[in-house]
């Protein structure tokens, strides 16, 4: 499929209708991912979930103590992140 869309011997609607996708936007979107990250991003990945909120929910409630050690964690993540691209700005003026 890739080769043809690439080879701009079909649109969109084309190789959606030809192999049973939904519509053309599919098409466009899974070769914008393909052009931009290469094959890889292209795997599956509903149901993988990254970040602070991964993971099944907590069934008990969190301690204040552990709150506060979270969102001192966080704060101090969002300074570096926050002083770095100051950095960065700084370095292009």
């Amino acid at each position: 499929m890739k080769t043809i869309y690439l080879a701009n011997r079909g649109g969109t609607k084309k190789i959606a209708n030809k192999y049973n996708v939904p519509n053309g936007y599919t098409i466009s979107r899974w070769t914008r991912k393909y052009k931009e990250f290469g094959i890889d991003s292209l795997e599956e990945n509903r149901g993988k979930f990254t970040g602070i909120n991964k993971g099944r929910p907590r069934k008990t409630n969190i301690s204040n103590e552990d709150k506060i050690l979270r969102l001192e964690a966080e704060n101090h993540y969002l300074r570096k992140i926050l002083e770095q691209r100051e950095n960065i700005l700084k370095k292009k003026k």
